[in-house]
């Protein structure tokens, strides 16, 4: 497990923290800046959102509340990638009560990170910068430290993508409706974390045509018992 951080200058620094909680989920978003609008990601599927859990915390006073508490929280919820935003927190202006929550703050995020990953975003030169380097956090490194399942089912996707395009113009459609039944199940994808991620794909969408043909087939059912309904209460009148 370990304790992360990426460094930024302005707000786009809790932006890359929310995509990566999306990315990287099942996971747990601490929201300590009021930047976990879900919906301002349109690049995500509406499916990532059910496997992001997010806590807000606006008050500087909730946040070590908090963290004590997610310890418990990770563990009912059987979730090991825990992503918070920078600290940008309502307090009463005491400099020094300030500091000395936020160094217990950083030594509850060291104490979590034994059993959790813990990313952690930071603004360039503040006192959580010095916090961090203190408790030996590692700089994050965006391309390499994190694997984010999402990205191995688009290499997928866009592998067979080309065989798509060697097809005719109508099994070309139906290939690509085939093609867009994994996402409905990436939250369950990266949960598994298979080493064969083309596998559980495919089981994705055999399981989407094997509830459209139940769904179907109970349609029909239902339309045929209506039928005989209707022909038995004509039959008694």
């Amino acid at each position: 497990m370990s304790l992360q951080i990426i460094i930024g200058t302005d707000r786009t620094i809790d932006a890359k923290v929310v995509r990566l909680a999306l990315d990287n989920f099942p996971s747990i978003l601490v929201d300590a800046s009021n930047s976990a609008n879900l919906h301002k990601f349109p690049e995500y599927d509406p499916e990532h959102f059910n496997n992001v859990h997010v806590i807000e915390v606006e008050a500087l006073y909730r946040l070590t509340t908090t963290l004590k508490k997610i310890h418990t929280i990770a563990r009912a919820i059987n979730i090991s990638k825990i992503f918070i935003t920078t600290f940008r927190l309502f307090n009463y202006d005491d400099e020094q009560e300030i500091n000395n929550i936020y160094i217990y703050a950083w030594e509850l995020l060291n104490n979590l990170a034994r059993d959790f990953n813990i990313v952690v975003g930071v603004e360039k030169g503040s006192i959580h910068e010095h916090l961090a380097k203190m408790h030996d956090a590692k700089v994050l490194d965006m391309g390499h430290t994190l694997t984010s399942q999402r990205m191995i089912v688009d290499n997928i996707l866009n592998e067979l993508e080309h065989f798509g395009k060697s097809l005719s113009t109508e099994d070309r459609r139906i290939y690509a409706e085939l093609l867009k039944e994994p996402l409905k199940h990436l939250g369950n994808i990266t949960y598994t974390s298979s080493m064969n991620t083309w596998a559980i794909m495919l089981l994705c969408i055999i399981l989407e045509r094997e509830k459209n043909e139940r769904m179907a087939h109970r349609h029909i059912q239902g339309r045929e018992q209506s039928s005989i309904m209707d022909k038995d209460t004509r039959e008694e009148s």
